[in-house]
């Protein structure tokens, strides 16, 4: 089972990929070593996710999700305005497609924050819009595991008014091919 995080950087890459100024510089990381032939650029990546329980059976949980895309650019006398351009491209591209085809609930722009860092060599520019990302994700059902492996389940009922350690009120063991 692919990771929904995973995923969702996925789809982002392929709606941004050749549709930006970054022409085809995306990449679903930020751990991607980028040299100035390679800029401008996108790194799409995932810092934090609240979740919440939504239902209790079958066990399903509601995430919002701090997607990043971050644009970077040489730092010269035109790295305002291609930040501004490229920025305002991805936040058309994804406002367009604000279910990520299909893939989550929402995907909406939270923040966007501007800046230059020295990279060792160079100076670069660089925007970061954060888009908070709702998706529901359940638990494995039943289903999902290997049946091969789970063959029989032992169960002990103990009634509240006894302790660990004494006698069990009943022991159960049920096989589970029969399901």
């Amino acid at each position: 089972m692919s990771l929904k995080r995973t995923e969702i950087r996925k789809q982002v890459e392929l709606l941004l990929n050749g549709n930006t100024d970054a022409g085809t510089s995306v990449w679903p990381t930020r751990a991607r070593e980028l040299n100035d032939e390679m800029l401008p650029a996108i790194l799409i990546y995932t810092n934090s996710e609240q979740v919440e329980l939504f239902e209790e059976a079958p066990r399903r949980y509601r995430r919002t999700l701090e997607l990043e895309i971050q644009v970077i650019t040489l730092a010269d006398e035109y790295c305002d305005d291609a930040l501004d351009l490229i920025s305002n491209q991805v936040e058309r591209i994804l406002g367009k497609n604000d279910d990520l085809q299909g893939l989550v609930e929402s995907c909406d722009l939270s923040s966007v924050v501007m800046g230059v860092f020295d990279n060792g060599s160079t100076l670069r520019g660089a925007s970061v819009l954060t888009f908070d990302v709702v998706y529901y994700d359940e638990n494995p059902t039943y289903e999902e595991f290997d049946k091969d492996t789970l063959e029989r389940l032992d169960t002990t009922i103990i009634p509240a008014t006894k302790e660990m350690g004494e006698t069990p009120a009943a022991t159960d063991q049920i096989d589970l091919d029969t399901f």
